[in-house]
């Protein structure tokens, strides 16, 4: 009967508060990337006018170094390349999941706050 009352406590009460404490979790993990994400993404989108493309949809073709764009490809130096092709893979691994998580953290807010009837 012990543990009968304690999944009871839990289920009741508990339940709520933890859909409510993974939404903070997640919303404040979404927003710490933004501070990451956004001005990387602006930066990145600097970068590329000015090269005139990226190193994501360039390449290297017998130790020639392209960067990529709608156009054609331009010849860069190594490190011009591969500085672009860090930054673009730095946007790509934070902007995406900012935009998952913060979905995602919209999603768990609405659940957290419906209560849920049994019948």
């Amino acid at each position: 009967m012990r543990h009968a009352r304690c999944y009871l406590a839990v289920s009741e009460w508990g339940a709520g508060r933890l859909k409510q404490r993974v939404a903070e979790f997640v919303e404040l993990v979404a927003v710490g990337l933004s501070l990451v994400a956004v001005p990387s993404f602006l930066f990145f989108l600097a970068v590329t006018h000015y090269l005139g493309g990226d190193a994501i949809n360039g390449g290297v073709l017998e130790g020639r170094y392209f960067l990529g764009n709608r156009k054609g490809y331009i010849e860069v130096p190594m490190f011009t390349y591969y500085f672009s092709w860090g930054l673009g893979w730095c946007t790509i691994f934070t902007f995406l999941p900012m935009v998952l998580l913060g979905g995602l953290s919209t999603y768990l807010e609405k659940y957290a706050n419906t209560s849920h009837k049994t019948d």
